[in-house]
């Protein structure tokens, strides 16, 4: 079976150490993530003061980087599960699996499977406001396709012939059900995707701009500040110096 809680489930009941953290408490975190509750990362932290988790070789902790990777699949799948985009889940296992792979101690894995919990529960606040709106399938299918191809430059057309609706009446539709014309959705969401990758990440600008489809970083720096009111390095800096 290659469900990963299953795999998770497979490696807990092992019993190859007394203060390894039961299946129930890892279950526990990912309920609460599911649920966008954000006492999923206090239970994180509760997990981390029973012993340094996820520890390189030179530390005392258990966990080796295969575990860490595994716990992170699981919380991409709890995302996935409770409704999260595809796409979106797929950038944040992909980001943070690289950061994994080039951290040097187990306090950087500490920092960036925070940071993955935190996004993640960011996520599903979102797709659980998404649900209560109650779009139609037609908007609903073009939310979904925006999500897939935020890499990609996005056309009314695009998005219309992808619902089968003419682009004038798909246009009046979609402003009507999410008070935002399609332009300003998409670039609503590209913003919104780069506001979590400059807090939780340490992707380059240069990268963030190709990740999003723009043109140049000095179009995503344009299009961040016309939408925010600070440069994408301001955000980030803020972001750090007040800690969220």
């Amino acid at each position: 079976m290659n469900d990963p809680l299953f795999q998770f489930a497979e490696y807990v009941n092992r019993g190859v150490d007394e203060e390894l953290p039961s299946f129930a408490q890892i279950h526990r975190i990912l309920t609460m993530i599911r649920e966008a509750d954000p006492g999923a990362e206090e239970e994180f932290e509760k997990l981390w003061q029973l012993r340094p988790l996820f520890a390189d070789s030179k530390d005392s902790g258990f966990y080796t980087q295969q575990d860490v990777y595994m716990i992170l699949g699981m919380i991409i799948y709890e995302m996935y599960m409770g409704g999260a985009y595809e796409p979106v889940c797929f950038r944040l296992g992909t980001i943070n699996s690289k950061r994994i792979r080039m951290a040097e101690d187990s306090e950087s894995i500490h920092e960036i499977m925070t940071g993955a919990i935190r996004c993640a529960l960011k996520r599903m606040q979102q797709t659980l406001q998404d649900k209560k709106k109650n779009y139609s399938e037609q908007v609903e299918k073009c939310i979904r396709y925006i999500y897939y191809h935020l890499n990609e430059k996005i056309s009314l057309s695009d998005l219309a012939d992808h619902v089968q609706l003419s682009a004038g009446y798909l246009a009046t539709k979609f402003k009507a059900e999410t008070g935002l014309s399609i332009s300003e959705y998409i670039k609503a969401q590209k913003v919104e995707t780069s506001k979590r990758l400059l807090q939780f990440s340490d992707v380059s600008l240069v990268e963030m701009a190709d990740l999003l489809g723009y043109s140049s970083q000095s179009h995503f720096t344009k299009v961040f500040r016309e939408m925010t009111g600070q440069t994408p390095k301001q955000y980030r800096d803020y972001c750090h110096s007040v800690n969220i």
